[in-house]
């Protein structure tokens, strides 16, 4: 039984028949155009959420690192700097898009801290 009630859970599941996809993207149709107001709202909430610990794990994660040149380490000034050429995101604007917390992990993997000044040189 636990099969057949997971086969209903999500409209995408492959498992579902194409005939109650259809369904069950109709009835969110339905259900959307009658509470649209609401479910943005509740996005919104929760995706100022997402940013906001998202940018006190980035906050908390820069004081602990110091720049790879110099030795700098007030976070305001440090930059993260992509020396090969697989940047998907800048670090930067994964508060903004609101990126999971593992995947700015990743991305943070690809690059070496540096400071402000040393960032600058090196671009120069």
């Amino acid at each position: 039984m636990a099969a057949s009630l997971s086969r209903r859970i999500c409209c995408y599941n492959r498992a579902m028949p194409q005939r109650d996809k259809v369904k069950a993207r109709a009835n969110w149709k339905r259900w959307y155009a009658k509470h649209k107001a609401t479910h943005i709202a509740r996005v919104r909430v929760v995706d100022a959420r997402r940013r906001k610990a998202l940018r006190a794990w980035l906050t908390s994660y820069k004081t602990t690192v110091r720049c790879a040149k110099c030795g700098f380490d007030n976070s305001a000034a440090l930059d993260f700097h992509h020396p090969r050429k697989d940047k998907e995101f800048s670090i930067g604007d994964s508060v903004r898009a609101g990126w999971s917390i593992a995947r700015v992990q990743r991305e943070i993997a690809k690059c070496v801290v540096l400071c402000a000044n040393c960032h600058r040189i090196l671009h120069a």
